[in-house]
């Protein structure tokens, strides 16, 4: 899989200079397209790079989880665990808003 030129801190750092300028001249500024600035504001909205950091540590932590209870169902265990899985967007599909 190809290497993003940006981290997904450095994507909300740039989407925060995009509120205070256009995003036209951010897109120049950083060498991607303006198509661009608008897709990480959908994907990231209004997180800070704290909540972003939060965010992928939370990803993290339930791929663990699922690696963990797929192995425990190919041990050929016939009880049955269920982790609880943490959700990052409400059931309409926007992001929490972590508390700092």
């Amino acid at each position: 899989m190809r290497k993003a030129r940006f981290t997904d801190e450095e994507m909300v750092a740039i989407l925060r200079e995009a509120d205070r300028e256009p995003a036209g001249i951010v897109a120049k500024r950083h060498k991607v397209s303006e198509q661009t600035i608008y897709n990480w504001r959908k994907k990231f909205g209004a997180l800070s790079t704290d909540e972003v950091r939060r965010l992928k540590q939370l990803e993290a932590e339930n791929s663990k989880r699922c690696v963990g209870l797929t192995a425990f169902q190919l041990a050929g265990s016939t009880s049955c665990i269920s982790f609880p899985i943490r959700r990052d967007t409400d059931h309409f599909g926007r992001p929490f808003q972590f508390a700092a």
